[in-house]
């Protein structure tokens, strides 16, 4: 939090970086992004290279400053562990962005292909238990999260690069977590990514 000692000490060290970090919430405690910082630095001090405009790390620097969003995936499934019977089925949310990457958004397609690894390692360790671990990995999707956080003119054209030119509702996506739950339907699927995603072909 702002005002712990290693912060002040990491303010009056990095101050512009660390202006870009609070202003653009790269990190939530600038004492876990110093040592980043200073290693990245001192690496192209090495090599004589100069660091790049702060707007060119501020992605990067909010990748790795901030606690990666699968470990609360990893917590759930430990947590629920003791409570599910044989013939369970966990299902995981990744996204497109986990299979194909994003530039723009790197820190979120980093967790998501996080989330399709821990998919695929638990589907490995669970299966003695007859506990199924699947992944819907959808496209575009139409949520209050579109308009509420996007100008509108990116709301406008929001999926339309997909090759239905769309994006899916929300009752497009729902039948695939529909399959994965269902053992009758999905009893032989485990560590399977089934992704949604208008038309396009992976790997393109």
């Amino acid at each position: 939090m702002p005002g712990r000692v290693e912060d002040v000490a990491t303010e009056r060290r990095w101050p512009a970086w660390a202006a870009s970090a609070r202003a653009t919430g790269a990190a939530s405690s600038l004492s876990v992004a110093l040592p980043i910082q200073e290693a990245v630095v001192g690496a192209l001090n090495i090599y004589g290279r100069a660091p790049r405009a702060l707007t060119e790390v501020v992605q990067l620097a909010q990748t790795f400053a901030r606690p990666c969003g699968s470990r609360r995936y990893y917590r759930v499934t430990k947590a629920a562990l003791d409570h599910l019977p044989e013939n369970s089925a966990i299902i995981n949310t990744a996204s497109i962005n986990g299979l194909k990457g994003n530039g723009h958004l790197i820190d979120y397609s980093a967790t998501k292909g996080a989330i399709i690894a821990l998919t695929y390692s638990l589907a490995q360790s669970l299966i003695k238990k007859r506990i199924r671990v699947n992944c819907v990995a959808p496209g575009p999707v139409w949520t209050p999260l579109i308009p509420a956080t996007f100008p509108a003119d990116k709301v406008q054209e929001f999926g339309q690069q997909m090759p239905m030119g769309r994006a899916a509702q929300p009752d497009e996506i729902a039948p695939s977590y529909v399959f994965f739950a269902s053992d009758q339907l999905s009893s032989y699927y485990t560590g399977e990514v089934l992704a949604p995603i208008g038309g396009i072909t992976l790997p393109d």
